[in-house]
């Protein structure tokens, strides 16, 4: 074992620490293409892992290490090893490996190594030594910066090699999303398996490592959520008994640890009225992770939770694949008109919805295509729209939030269709050649349409305004298409045109 000197504890350099990190990697191949990013202190603990561990895969004859981090987490080490476990006595003995690593560090200084101590007695409250409680992380360099500015923690991956993740930088809070031993032992058992399914396997355990090996973040809510809800209800004011909702357990949650977290909603009403355009607000606003699941298009219950694993073209269901292939726990997944949805006496798409919309069921969810470990699908966001009540189960019912939402007047009408605009321009790459706002006289116009039919309308009209050379929308714009709709047609079309009616009307 490697015994730790004075000369372990050093206020270091940025450029001092990365010299150090190189010489690491260098030193240990098997850590050339992992993630090394922790505190400067913690080096000589690290060092000394990195020692023990590299003699343990020789003992034990490891030769695949599939995914290795050491990495900071809110002023905590973390560590996080896999690869294929011989046996139960292999994982255990890692594990107490890393344990004990992780153990060593909360006693010692995060900027010199040295024991934490305040007024002569051990501190295990704070991660700093006396010397330097007050300390930047690393020493400034004349090169670096004047004066007395003082350097983040991110600045240590400015000349890494390659750059820190995001989320390993970010200091939103965390979740454990699996079991990380159970995981090492469905990986182990593909090696058995045909070709075919090892494929499947490495593809997942792939995707799971990109997006964070076993843990997830949990997305923050923005600094001005209060502001911007308050332009929610004016864009979509037949929302606004959601909107108020929504405030109270934003405000709730940003006395906590300020995580996006919302109870299961579901909007109900006409078609047209906005309930598409709310969740795409959602989304865009709280920058999550979105995915909708067409309902009235579903026959089983595969979509949310996979196929069963004994079918040869099994796959993962909706749900495993937000949160397992995505970097945060807590996406917004929407059920697109669950009231079409066509319950089978076997197989009924609701199904899932009975585990998933309870936060304890849902902590230990497991998609029918994996069945080897559990996954935790608790912090999910739930959006789902519905015309009628009439064809939902009611003990699902009972699991959601239900607004009831009124068609907007004219003049919210009118409001929503600038909304509409200023997303179509925002997304579109073409968007910056046409003003920020939609003209009022246009707005006003489009008021007589649904907000279903003014994202068509807008569509149409933009690629005339383009074709006529002008880079802003007129009134006239409109013209032909509204021509086209009151145009007579016949057979199939005119059956489906002659059905369709607006909640404005």
């Amino acid at each position: 074992m490697k015994q730790l000197d004075t000369s372990d504890f050093l206020h270091m350099t940025r450029s001092e620490y990365e010299s150090k990190i190189r010489t690491l990697k260098k030193k240990f191949k098997w850590v050339r293409d992992f993630e090394l990013e922790f505190a400067p202190g913690f080096f000589g603990i690290v060092e000394e892992f990195v020692i023990s561990f590299d003699a343990f895969l020789t003992q034990h004859k490891v030769v695949n290490l599939e995914y290795f981090s050491i990495m900071m987490s809110d002023d905590a080490l973390e560590i996080h090893p896999s690869w294929f476990w011989a046996n139960r006595e292999q994982a255990v003995a890692g594990k107490n490996l890393v344990e004990t690593t992780i153990k060593k560090t909360k006693s010692v200084c995060r900027v010199c190594g040295r024991p934490k101590s305040r007024y002569g007695q051990y501190d295990f409250q704070n991660n700093r030594c006396e010397m330097h409680f007050d300390a930047p992380l690393f020493l400034v360099e004349e090169s670096e910066t004047q004066g007395n500015e003082k350097l983040s923690f991110a600045d240590i991956s400015a000349e890494a090699g390659r750059l820190m993740t995001a989320q390993l930088l970010d200091a939103n809070p965390k979740i454990e999303l699996f079991d990380e031993w159970k995981f090492s032992a469905f990986v182990s058992n593909s090696v058995s398996m045909r070709a075919e399914k090892r494929n499947r396997i490495d593809r997942i355990c792939s995707s799971v490592r990109s997006a964070g090996q076993n843990y997830r973040m949990l997305a923050l809510l923005p600094p001005d959520w209060e502001a911007k809800l308050a332009e929610f209800e004016d864009v979509f004011p037949n929302f606004s008994s959601f909107c108020d909702s929504l405030r109270d357990q934003c405000a709730l949650s940003a006395l906590g640890d300020k995580r996006v977290k919302f109870a299961p909603t579901l909007f109900v009403g006409p078609p047209g009225i906005g309930k598409t355009e709310v969740t795409n607000w959602m989304a865009d606003y709280f920058k999550l992770p979105t995915r909708f699941f067409d309902m009235a298009a579903a026959q089983t219950n595969s979509t949310i939770c996979g196929s069963e694993a004994y079918w040869s073209n099994t796959r993962e269901g909706g749900v495993f694949e937000m949160l397992a292939y995505k970097p945060f726990a807590n996406p917004i997944l929407v059920l697109d008109e669950i009231d079409k949805v066509v319950h089978g006496e076997r197989q009924d798409p609701l199904s899932p919805l009975y585990g998933l919309l309870e936060s304890t069921t849902a902590r230990r969810f497991c998609d029918l295509s994996i069945r080897d470990f559990e996954i935790d699908a608790s912090h999910i966001n739930w959006i789902a729209t519905a015309n009628s009540l009439d064809n939902i189960p009611k003990p699902i019912l009972s699991r959601f939030d239900v607004f009831e939402i009124a068609a907007p007047n004219k003049a919210q009408i009118s409001k929503i269709a600038k909304q509409i605009y200023r997303k179509i321009r925002a997304d579109s790459s073409w968007g910056e050649c046409f003003p920020q706002e939609l003209d009022h006289v246009v707005a006003d116009h489009l008021a007589k349409q649904s907000p279903r039919e003014i994202r068509k309308a807008l569509m149409r009209a933009f690629g005339i305004a383009a074709r006529q050379g002008r880079r802003v929308l007129i009134v006239e714009d409109f013209a032909q298409r509204a021509r086209e709709i009151d145009a007579p047609q016949i057979g199939f079309l005119a059956n489906q045109n002659s059905r369709k009616s607006f909640a404005y009307q």
